[in-house]
Parts: C-alpha cells; sequence; structure tokens
C-alpha cells in the first residue's frame, strides 16, 4: 500500500461512532462487574491503595503471599507488582469516578475499564484493516466479528491485564505498520515504542511480542525471491517444530535440553500447554474463537499477494506468547480459574487480521454461495459460543464436569473432549445458577434488553444511509450513559454479590468514619462468600482505619452445612500462621486495631478463630454491635496480654467471691498503675471456680474517680471475649479475661479504683452475684485493692 492510499481511505464518522457504540452496548449487556479471580482482586487492591492512600500495596490481598520480606514497614503486606505498575494506575481511572459519585460502586466501576478497552481494540483493528488496503465495509464487518465473535467478549467483563496489553500491542502494530509505509512520519515509530514500553510495564508478557514486530519491520524491505523462499522454509521449519513439540513430549525434551541451564523450573507441562493453547479443540485460540480458524486460507491468500511479513508477524506473535508462557507458566500454564487461553487473549486481533482476505471474500457478490454459507456459518458459530460463555458462571464449569476431573478447571478431556467443553457444559448451570449478568443478578434484566436495542439501533445506523447519523448515534450515545448510570446506582443499592441489602455494613462505615483515627487499621476475614470482603472492596471509601484481610482460616466454616476441615478443639494452631504475623507485626505499631466479625456469637457452629487469637493476644477495648448478629466491630488495645502457654500467676492477687463458687483468684496491669487522660487501661483479669457450674454470667467493669464523681465504663461481656461461658469452667482452672478501657480526653487527674461486678447473662445487669472477700460497693460490686493514678494528658 502506498502513502497515497493510507492517506485517502478515510473513514466515516459516523461509521466508526457506531462501531463504538455498538460494542459498548453489547458488552454491557453481558456486564457482570464479577470479581473472577485473585489476580483481577489484586489489581483492584492497589488500585483502592493507590487512591486513598497514595502507594500500592496490597492490604486486602497481602494474605495471599506473606514472606519474610513482607514484614516491613507500618504494614505487613507487599506492593503490588513494581515491574508492572501501570495497570492500577489505569484501573484508577474509573475507581476515581466512583469515588467522584457516591452511587457507584468502586467494584462495580473499575469493572468498565476492559469492556471499554476491547471495544478500542476493534476500533483500532477497524483502522488497521483499512490501512492494509479493505474497503469499509470490510474492516468494518471484520471489526465487529472481532468484538463478538472471538474471546475478546468474555473478557470484557473481566479486569485481567491481557486485555489492556491486547489493546496496546495491538496499537503498536498499526502505528509500526503506518510508519512503515510513511517512514517520513516519524512520530508514528515513536508513538509505537513508547505504547509498546507501556504495554510492557502492564504486563511483562508483552515483551514476547518482539520477535513479531521486528518481522513486521523487516517486512518493509521486501527479499529478493530467492531469500524470500529461504525465508518461507526456515519460518515453516519452526511451525513444524512447534507443532511436533505440541503432540510429543520426547520432542519438547529434546529441544530444551541445551535451555536446562537457563529455564530452570518443571518442564514436565510445555507440552500439555502447547498443544492446548494451539491445538486443542477448548482451549486454543481457534477452539475457543473459531473464526480465526479462517485465517489458515486468509494467510495463504496474504502470501499470495506477497503480504507475508504480515503472516510471520502473526504467526510469530501466537507462537512467540504460546512458547513464552508454556515454559514460563510452569504447573500454572492454564491461567488460573479464567476462560482458555486467558495467557493467548493479545495474539486474537493479530490472528484476526489474517481472517481480512476470507472475510472480504464473503461480501464480494460474485463468490460461491455455498462458500459464503460455510464462512458465515463459521462466523455465526464464533458469536454463539462467544455469547453462551459471556452469559454464564463460569466458577460453574468445575462443578458440571465428571467426579474423575476432581474439580480441575484445567482438566485435560475438559479441553480435548467435546462433551465436556465449556461451550456445552455451561448452559446446564442457568436453570440452578442463573447467569453471570449484573443486571440479572439484580432481578433488572431489562437492562440487558435496552442495551441490546441500543446496540442493534447502533447497528441498523451503520448499515444504513441515513441523513444526521452523527446526531443519532450522539442521542444513543447519551442514552447509553445514562442507562449505564441508572444501573450502576442500582447495584449500589441492590446488589446482595457485595452485601448492599445489608444496612448494618454501611451502618459499620459510619460508625468507623466517627471514631476511627488516623494510621489505625481494620481487619476483617476475606476468601469466602460468607466474609465482607467485598463489601469493604465495593464500598470502602474512608482514609482511616486502613482495611487488611487475612483471609479465611482453615478452622472456620462457610456455614453449618459444610463440613469442617478441623475437627479438634480450637488452639492457636488452627490460625494460618501468616495471618499471625500480619496481625502480630501491625499491632507492634498501633495502639489499637479494629475487626470486623462476619459471624454470629450464638452460632455454635463457627470458631471465630482470629476474633479469639485477638482476644487471648490482645485487650478488647471497645463493641460496637448492630441489629445484625453476624454484623459487629470490635476494638482492641494492641498491649500484649499474657500468655496462655506459659503458666504464670496474676501480679495481684486476689480473695473477692462472687456468689457461692466463682473467685477472682487475682489480676495483671501489663502497664502498671500510672496513666495520663486519654490513655488505655488493660488489665487481666484471672477467674476461677470451684464447681462446675449451671448459670451463665456477664462481667461488668468500671473505672471510677469517687470524688470527682466519674465513672468509665467498659464493655460487658462473657468472660474472655465471650468465648468462655461459666458454664465451660473446668473447676480449678484459670480463665483469663482480657479487657481495656480508654480514658477520656478530658478526664480529671486523681486516684482512681477498679470496680466489677457479675450478672445473669440476658438480665440486663439486674440479677446481680453477690460480692464477700474485699471491700465492696452496694454488696454487688467489687472495688479492687488497688489505686489507679490518673494524670492531666502532656501537650
Amino acid at each position: 500500500m502506498t502513502n497515497q492510499q493510507i492517506h485517502t481511505n478515510r473513514t466515516m464518522p459516523g461509521l466508526f461512532f457506531s462501531l463504538l457504540l455498538i460494542l459498548l452496548s453489547l458488552y454491557m449487556a453481558t456486564y457482570s462487574g464479577f470479581i473472577e479471580s485473585r489476580d483481577a482482586l489484586r489489581v483492584l487492591d492497589a488500585t483502592s491503595s493507590l487512591v486513598h492512600y497514595g502507594d500500592l500495596l496490597r492490604d486486602e490481598t497481602g494474605w495471599q503471599d506473606v514472606t519474610a520480606d513482607t514484614l516491613t514497614g507500618a504494614y505487613s503486606f507487599g506492593a503490588y507488582e513494581a515491574n508492572e505498575w501501570i495497570m492500577p494506575y489505569l484501573v484508577a481511572v474509573p475507581y476515581l469516578l466512583a469515588d467522584t459519585v457516591p452511587q457507584f460502586g468502586y467494584v462495580h466501576t473499575s469493572w468498565l475499564l476492559n469492556i471499554i478497552t476491547m471495544a478500542l481494540t476493534c476500533l483500532v483493528f477497524f483502522k488497521f484493516a483499512q490501512d492494509l488496503g479493505y474497503s469499509q465495509r470490510t474492516a468494518f464487518i471484520s471489526a465487529l466479528v472481532l468484538g463478538t465473535g472471538t474471546i475478546l467478549w468474555i473478557y470484557s467483563k473481566t479486569l485481567f491485564r491481557e486485555p489492556v496489553t491486547t489493546l496496546l500491542l495491538f496499537t503498536v502494530a498499526w502505528m509500526l505498520y503506518r510508519w512503515r509505509q510513511a517512514p517520513s512520519h516519524f512520530w508514528w515509530l515513536m508513538v509505537g515504542i513508547i505504547t509498546f514500553v507501556c504495554a510492557v510495564f502492564v504486563e511483562n508478557a508483552a515483551i514476547l511480542s518482539l520477535p513479531a514486530f521486528i518481522a513486521l519491520l523487516i517486512g518493509r524491505w521486501e527479499p529478493t525471491h530467492k531469500y524470500g523462499r529461504i525465508l518461507d522454509g526456515l519460518f515453516i521449519a519452526g511451525l513444524l517444530l512447534l507443532i511436533a513439540m505440541s503432540f510429543s513430549q520426547a520432542v519438547v525434551d529434546l529441544v530444551l535440553i541445551p535451555l536446562s541451564g537457563i529455564i530452570s523450573g518443571n518442564m514436565d507441562f510445555v507440552q500439555v500447554a502447547l498443544h492446548s493453547y494451539l491445538f486443542s479443540i477448548g482451549g486454543s485460540i481457534w477452539g475457543t474463537s473459531p473464526v480465526l480458524v479462517l485465517g489458515i486460507a486468509g494467510a495463504i491468500m496474504l502470501i499470495q499477494q506477497r503480504q507475508r511479513s504480515l503472516v510471520w508477524m502473526v504467526c510469530l506473535l501466537v507462537s512467540g506468547y504460546a512458547v513464552g508462557h508454556a515454559l514460563l507458566t510452569f504447573q500454572h500454564w492454564f491461567g488460573g480459574t479464567s476462560h482458555p487461553p486467558r495467557f493467548l487473549l493479545p495474539a486474537v486481533p493479530f490472528a484476526m487480521l489474517l481472517t481480512l482476505p476470507v472475510i472480504d471474500k464473503l461480501i464480494q457478490p460474485d463468490t460461491n454461495r455455498l462458500l459464503k454459507i460455510i464462512i458465515a456459518g463459521i462466523v455465526g458459530f464464533s458469536v454463539i459460543i462467544q455469547a453462551i460463555v459471556s452469559v454464564s458462571l463460569t466458577n460453574a464449569y468445575p462443578g458440571l464436569l465428571p467426579l474423575e476431573a476432581n474439580g480441575l478447571v484445567e482438566w485435560l478431556p475438559g479441553l480435548n473432549d467435546v462433551r465436556y467443553l465449556r461451550w456445552v457444559l455451561l448452559p446446564q448451570s442457568w436453570a440452578s445458577l442463573g447467569y453471570d449478568v449484573a443486571w440479572a443478578r439484580i432481578d433488572i434484566a431489562w437492562l440487558s434488553i435496552g442495551f441490546l436495542l441500543i446496540s442493534a439501533f447502533a447497528g441498523i445506523i451503520a448499515l444504513t444511509s441515513v441523513r444526521f447519523k452523527w446526531l443519532i448515534n450522539s442521542v444513543l450515545a447519551l442514552v447509553l450513559v445514562a442507562i449505564t448510570a441508572f444501573g450502576l446506582t442500582q447495584l449500589h443499592q441492590r446488589d446482595r454479590l457485595y452485601w448492599a441489602t445489608t444496612p448494618e455494613l454501611f451502618e459499620v462505615l459510619s460508625i468507623l468514619e466517627a471514631e476511627a483515627s488516623p494510621n489505625e487499621t481494620l481487619f476483617l476475614a476475606g476468601a469466602a462468600d460468607v466474609t465482607y470482603e467485598k463489601f469493604i472492596m465495593n464500598y470502602y471509601s474512608l482514609q482511616n482505619p486502613r482495611p487488611v484481610v487475612l483471609g479465611f482460616q482453615p478452622g472456620e466454616r462457610a456455614s453449618e452445612r459444610v463440613e469442617p476441615q478441623i475437627t479438634t478443639p480450637y488452639n492457636i494452631l488452627r490460625l494460618n500462621r501468616d495471618s499471625l504475623r500480619v496481625i502480630d507485626h501491625i499491632s507492634l505499631q498501633q495502639n489499637q486495631i479494629w475487626w470486623l466479625a462476619h459471624n454470629s456469637p450464638f452460632a455454635s457452629w463457627t470458631v471465630r478463630p482470629e476474633e479469639r487469637y485477638l482476644s487471648e493476644t490482645y485487650y478488647l477495648l471497645d463493641a460496637y454491635p448492630t441489629t445484625n448478629p453476624d454484623v459487629r466491630l470490635y476494638t482492641y488495645s494492641t498491649v500484649s496480654a499474657p500468655s496462655r502457654t506459659e503458666f504464670r500467676f496474676p501480679e495481684y492477687g486476689s480473695t473477692l467471691q462472687f456468689g457461692d463458687h466463682i473467685s477472682l483468684s487475682g489480676y495483671t496491669l501489663p502497664l502498671a498503675t500510672q496513666y495520663a487522660a486519654g490513655d488505655i487501661v488493660p488489665i487481666t483479669f484471672f477467674w476461677e471456680s470451684d464447681a462446675v457450674l449451671t448459670t451463665d454470667y456477664t462481667v461488668s467493669w468500671f473505672i471510677v474517680n469517687p470524688e470527682a464523681g466519674v465513672i468509665e465504663q467498659g464493655v460487658d461481656s462473657v468472660p474472655d471475649a465471650g468465648f468462655t461461658p461459666t458454664t465451660t469452667w473446668q473447676p480449678e482452672r484459670f480463665v483469663y479475661d482480657n479487657r481495656a478501657i480508654k480514658l477520656p480526653a478530658d478526664a480529671p487527674a486523681g486516684e482512681y479504683q477498679i470496680w466489677v461486678r457479675l450478672y445473669v447473662t440476658g438480665s440486663g445487669g439486674t440479677d446481680q452475684l453477690p460480692v464477700s472477700g474485699g471491700e465492696t460497693y452496694e454488696d454487688t460490686t467489687a472495688i479492687l485493692p488497688i489505686t489507679l493514678t490518673i494524670t492531666e494528658p502532656v501537650d
């Protein structure tokens, strides 16, 4: 193509706009806003840290890979990958929109990014096809097929890095091609280089595309007939070797022997990965996007048209990505729980370039009718596959496989047997699990119809010669924005996936906003549907405290119906060691921490291991109950409590007797008796009984200045923060009971006493036990024989 052709082959703006509206509306019709994997969660986590705290620390996902190296600084978790730092900055754009519009959820809005990204990829394809010399009609249809008949549609629903990498790398190819055709326009090359660098810093694997781009540039100088045949022969030999490696582990071993000193890792997965990426019917680039099989015929036609450099580029990029990921990902060759082939997504629009001659042939009036039917059938079949998977809950797939699959999404028969392909099995889940469409999840399915109507109208406008296309498209765009905004607000209010219908959680946010201080931490469990991790990710806009997710502990159950993994009684060993390291590291640097509980203390099947650990290791400071017993907010003083594994007597003995059988054997004040106003006063009570008790009692305690009439009350609770009711006590054995009170900032200086009482649980404090064996108040309140000295706060 000449420089003049590039200049004159212009796009009608209305057609360009129509293509964008068609794709955006179609993708919004199947939009889900579902966190599909840990990878996506890490990106969102880093983005939330960037927007709210100015760093890339992974506070909500740090539990996934805690190491000794991460236990530094104020928070004990690592940052997002420093060499792939651009992705959180891109996600920050829609995230900031949600930060600006309180009616939009952070997750809901962030998941719009790849909808836009995939649509833009198709627009670049449209322009690239025109620059290759194809008509607007061919370019438009091909771009539309790319957006609807390949896995670009499926990946528009994700927050993976691969869609962004796809857009950037394909843009690089377009820029380099334009520069190749017009060398005097040097800025095309500069923009291409900058875009390529950005792609590498979005996903380092983008470097695998470099040989393909070199081939594209070399193609500027057409080789002589003799050298062209030599290059073609080498190229074909390389492809044959790749095919052999895909079907024979012996060939893989033979080829990789020279690389054994360079690549350290298990090479047993290379053959499986290559075969799955390139040849399996359920996991390959063409098996999941059948329209790409037309590229085989297209490649032959392009070579006949002396466009071999384009074919080289595509084949090198596909094979480079396949070989690179097969060599470097080892046992993770499949790409997690996502739809295959995730790692080869950036190669899809490149492979689609090879179909251009075939699609161009399809729309020619003199093309054989049978050939047209075959081509159209392949395209239609490919679109149907994408539609089926796009509306399905892909995480339902493992449960649809036979028992021998053992729940593995990378089960090889599932990639090579038609019976187990995703588009075959997933429709079986629709009746029981519903659809992976956000609008269906909140019972406003008509929004999908609205988006589809916009897409249809935009298509009609594109295909007809109506006047004022720009005006009509502008109206459609405004309607699209309005419906999207309405949908996001409805998701914010109604999406049960993110606990939108649990008002007590929003009450927790109000409490935190009013009570939390700077540089404090909110701990919560995550990685389970019953935890509130998703709520925090979608709705948490506060600066303080900083949320830290600990992960779901092996000793806990998601519900009463789930069989426990551990059946022995609770002990500290039930907790994940990394969780303990995170808690202890952060607690060393803060005076108090917060805990958001996700289950009720009245559910006997729950273990609540993190809450137990906090109560045993630190001091319960305050409790913020809500009307929902499953939503509880606590604060703990981070002063270290006496170890329960090292038998030690209390610092202060006591002869106080409550009722006939309960005695306060002693107590420990780990910070001694001198405090300033505003300080936290921790205390450990050592309870004991001389008989098995049949009644549960609640402990109530106070710090009192008798002269000033000042009384500060601690949290009323069953002993040991509720974990050791008196009916479970064993006679003659200490029961540790850690508690703390935060003194008011204006507490008058003077001498204070500690008062303690016990009352029947559930009586509201009226049915109190009598006290003997020491000084008392009204015979039901014990006055400990110790004096606390409170001084004025230090300025």
